[in-house]
């Protein structure tokens, strides 16, 4: 099989379960009845994620040191300093919130194989411990 195939194959999965997680949630099918899921999505006002609040803070906070770490986004970090950023110990927060409040998270692997991630690590050991 090739790889485009394996990851259409992967991709379709994926929508498979965000559409049976969007209907257990709202009790509609989203791809079906789009309009009453933005209707229902509107009046629980779900346009409030998880990243609203406390964490919308935090990212920034953290995305203002990686930028002047990084000179602007320019410079490639080693390993060893990304795990030093609070974008690499927020990540891990993060992570372990989704784990905490019980949601599916599925692991699409390394879709552009890029090799290692100290990110893509910590939220695999994280997630799937």
């Amino acid at each position: 099989m090739e790889n485009s195939q394996l990851k259409y194959i992967q991709i379709e999965l994926l929508l498979n379960e965000v559409k049976s997680l969007i209907s257990l949630e709202l009790g509609v099918n989203p791809f079906e009845d789009l309009e009453k899921t933005i209707k229902i999505v509107s009046q629980k006002n779900y346009n409030q994620s998880h990243v609203a609040g406390i964490w919308k803070t935090k990212f920034d906070d953290a995305i203002t040191e990686f930028a002047q770490k990084t000179n602007n986004w320019t410079t490639k970090l080693t390993n060893q300093e990304l795990l030093q950023l609070k974008m690499y110990k927020l990540n891990k927060e993060w992570a372990q919130h989704l784990i905490d409040d019980g949601y599916t998270i599925l692991d699409m692997g390394d879709f552009n194989n890029l090799g290692f991630s100290a990110f893509y690590s910590m939220e695999k050991a994280t997630i799937f411990k």
